[in-house]
């Protein structure tokens, strides 16, 4: 694939002069913006796609950003309900539009790599650039084979959109100076992060994309995903020691750990996955105690209702953000239990002084997590904090509801007790009418299979 060259025709050496047909890289993160970070009421896609005609206009462009408008190009103008089809409308069309975009990404990366005497094989290249070998069959059966189904096609174009995302578009920034790199490697923030919104994002996008890929691996900093994986770590730790209630705000707004009200009207079927959970987990245990806590302070103040001079970083707009906040503070509240109990016991005082409807329903939560947790002084300050709350004196009573196999579990020590030698404990026994499967007789005699009796 070609790199995006610098600033023009201005480069270290006369030698190496290459004239581009964009002014400089900062031209391109841009288009990445537009292309990439896109909401129902903020679409640039289309603005993005007029100026790559305007680029291309002007000379060739790398093949990253030409296949990218095209790809995307098709993917705007793809009306997903059947109901928008206009009437004869043929559908093929759609298809061939799809299989030809999807082919041109393909060769457009795997060409150039055959500079041998001999031809390499198309899996091979295309594993040397991590490029999965699902779009060497596609385009294998969009040139020889019968053309994929229209799902099929919409489904490789957004994984050709997600591949060109990490290992293309992420890659210019990096060329750019934007990761600003120490001795050891990691990335250090930008001194204007806080005016950098956009930066932060892909780069969450990019954290999300590696752990979906498999929520279950623990990446190593020598494998090429796991040095991906901790360039966006490192990155958004040192983001998050100077710009805390930003990067919350981001993470609360922009879909990551909740879907906003716009993205939910957008997807009827979308619902909160509690697979959030364990995708961000790794990031907010690397972000430590004290961000969580932060966290699980804003989220509080989002449910508080009585106290105007409650301040958050972000506002959560509809009944389903709320219900998702509240899922993650039941995480969160868990989460510091394990190993922040100083934290814990601060935040526990701070729901205390929260709205009486907000204690009742999670000081319990609370007191239930601290129960699974070795006793000590900071959790018995905790559990006594937690009692003195619900004492006779105080009107708010809090009970945490039995649990399916508490109430199984009683009901069979019911049932035992019943069966003991003392018949003053027994209840009176009540007739029931029994019901068989099969026709009762009384002198059935049981024996083994396949025996007479």
């Amino acid at each position: 694939m070609d790199r995006p060259e610098g600033d023009g025709v201005r480069n270290q050496s006369l030698n190496q002069q290459k004239t581009v047909s964009y002014r400089d890289l900062k031209s391109l993160i841009k288009l990445k913006n537009w292309f990439y970070n896109h909401t129902t009421s903020n679409d640039q896609r289309y603005r993005a796609i007029q100026r790559v005609k305007a680029f291309a206009s002007r000379g060739r462009l790398p093949h990253g950003v030409e296949i990218t408008s095209l790809l995307i190009s098709i993917r705007i103008s793809d009306p997903i309900d059947k109901s928008k089809f206009p009437k004869q409308h043929d559908a093929s069309l759609l298809q061939l539009s799809y299989s030809m975009a999807l082919i041109r990404f393909v060769n457009g990366l795997l060409d150039p790599l055959q500079q041998g005497n001999f031809a390499i094989s198309l899996h091979s290249l295309a594993r040397n650039i991590e490029l999965p070998s699902f779009f060497v069959e596609l385009r294998h059966m969009g040139t020889h084979e019968q053309i994929p189904s229209l799902e099929v096609l919409r489904l490789a174009t957004d994984k050709a959109l997600d591949w060109l995302f990490e290992n293309y578009w992420s890659e210019i920034e990096a060329k750019n100076g934007a990761d600003l790199k120490n001795g050891d490697g990691d990335i250090e923030p930008e001194e204007d992060l806080d005016q950098n919104r956009d930066r932060v994002i892909s780069i969450l996008k990019a954290y999300k994309r590696i752990r979906k890929q498999n929520l279950d691996q623990i990446h190593d900093k020598t494998s090429n995903s796991g040095s991906k994986y901790w360039k966006t770590i490192n990155y958004l730790l040192g983001y998050s020691q100077s710009n805390t209630k930003t990067l919350i705000n981001i993470l609360m707004t922009e879909n990551f750990l909740i879907y906003n009200r716009d993205k939910l009207n957008d997807s009827k079927k979308l619902k909160f996955n509690p697979l959030l959970f364990k995708l961000y987990k790794p990031l907010l245990d690397e972000l430590g105690p004290s961000f969580k806590d932060s966290l699980l302070g804003d989220l509080f103040s989002n449910l508080q209702t009585s106290n105007s001079n409650t301040e958050s970083c972000f506002a959560l707009r509809d009944e389903r953000e709320l219900a998702q906040s509240e899922d993650w503070i039941t995480f969160l509240i868990s989460d510091l239990a394990e190993g922040s109990s100083a934290l814990l016991e601060n935040r526990t005082r701070a729901i205390g002084n929260l709205d009486s409807s907000i204690q009742s329903k999670y000081l319990p939560i609370v007191e239930k997590a601290l129960l699974d947790q070795p006793r000590n002084n900071e959790v018995e300050e905790i559990l006594t904090f937690i009692s003195s709350k619900s004492s006779p004196n105080n009107p708010t009573v809090f009970t945490v509801p039995p649990s399916l196999d508490e109430i199984l579990n009683a009901s069979k020590r019911k049932a035992h007790d019943n069966s003991g030698p003392s018949k003053k404990l027994q209840p009176t026994p009540t007739k029931q009418k029994q019901h068989f499967l099969f026709e009762e007789h009384d002198f059935w005699i049981p024996t083994p299979f396949g025996i007479n009796p």
